[in-house]
């Protein structure tokens, strides 16, 4: 809730979203990888964070990684 909150009073920032796609619990990196796909274009590096994330062990981050990665050309 913490992360949406953050996001909603526009004061996200990179070093958050790198956090939290790291977190131990895969219910944060999912909504990590949701908030991330709204900020590809002003954190470009975001991209290859995203993208070595691809083994992750659980299978509801995986997907929502799959979604996201749809953006990416």
């Amino acid at each position: 809730h913490a992360m949406w909150l953050l996001d909603g009073l526009n004061v996200m920032d990179e070093a958050i979203l790198y956090h939290n796609l790291q977190h131990t619990h895969p219910g944060v990196r999912e909504n990590a990888i949701k908030i991330a796909e709204l900020y590809l274009q002003k954190y470009t590096s975001l991209q290859q964070v995203l993208l070595k994330m691809k083994a992750d062990p659980h299978p509801k981050v995986r997907y929502q990684l799959l979604c996201t990665l749809g953006y990416l050309q």
